[in-house]
């Protein structure tokens, strides 16, 4: 049995080839202005994630943000 129908068969034969192609990173010119938007609007939405949990860390602190997350204590 060859390798290549073997992963078929081990994979049940999915269209492996063509799944592959669509996360493939393109250094031709056709989806070039696609790729770099794509890009320029990540890091906008990092920077937007990071501007928002800086401001929420100004406002309440990290002591309190962490205690969000700590079991109270009982007193008794």
């Amino acid at each position: 049995m060859n390798d290549r129908r073997h992963r078929d068969v081990v994979l049940d034969g999915a269209g492996l080839e063509r799944r592959d192609a669509r996360r493939t990173l393109y250094f031709t010119d056709a989806y070039l202005p696609y790729m770099a938007s794509a890009a320029f609007f990540g890091a906008l939405l990092t920077l937007g994630f990071l501007a928002f949990m800086l401001n929420v860390i100004q406002t309440f602190g990290i002591k309190t943000i962490v205690g969000l997350f700590m079991p109270a204590e009982v007193e008794g």
